[in-house]
């Protein structure tokens, strides 16, 4: 069963489920030498992925991606997981998103944010596929508050080094993101250890 019964319940009420062994190795390969692609052939949205700090890149929505990853994406199974997710018929790619790490402890962690206020799509049915080509235990992974996804939705995080919380849009009619990491034994968070072929797939609110 490519989706169980409690993926899908998870996905639903949590916002998150992991899907352990979704990939297989040469699924996982395939995966990287788009990685490594991407990498070498960034878009013009490629950058630093966390601003005035070196060591963290980022790719996504590359015009040239479609074409490249077009085949992988028939042949592996997240069109079919996310139609089993929702019960659909159909789903569409939106765009691939790489990052790249490099020394992670002089990186530092990724502020807290929402991804669906850099979209312009709102709904139930949208889900993020994300993957790690190295192992990674819960403690650095992923994190999510539980549930989230069916709140408020917030400003996005500017990703400023000096203050996490600070709006991306100021004119926008949302609301500033809370400090989740200096209030962090109020709110349920969960995070998942991943090995390679294992993948968090979640929603973007």
């Amino acid at each position: 069963m490519l989706i169980s019964p409690e993926q899908r319940r998870a996905f639903q009420t949590d916002g998150v489920t992991l899907l352990p062994g979704f990939l297989e190795q040469d699924e996982v390969a395939a995966a990287l030498k788009l990685f490594e692609w991407s990498m070498d052939n960034p878009g013009p949205a490629a950058g630093d992925l966390l601003p005035g700090r070196g060591g963290a890149k980022q790719d996504l929505v590359n015009p040239a991606a479609p074409a490249v990853y077009e085949d992988f994406l028939r042949a592996s199974p997240f069109s079919k997981a996310c139609k089993a997710l929702w019960d659909a018929r159909n789903c569409w790619f939106m765009y691939e998103q790489v990052f790249r790490k490099d020394g992670a402890d002089g990186v530092g962690r990724t502020p807290w944010h929402q991804d669906l206020p850099y979209l312009a799509i709102e709904g139930d049915d949208i889900a993020v596929f994300w993957i790690s080509f190295e192992a990674i235990p819960a403690s650095r992974s992923l994190e999510f508050i539980r549930g989230s996804h069916k709140g408020t939705l917030y400003n996005g995080s500017a990703f400023d080094p000096d203050d996490e919380t600070k709006p991306l849009y100021p004119s926008a009619d949302l609301p500033r993101i809370p400090p989740y990491e200096a209030e962090r034994e109020h709110h349920d968070i969960v995070s998942f250890g991943v090995e390679p072929g294992d993948v968090v797939v979640f929603h973007p609110a």
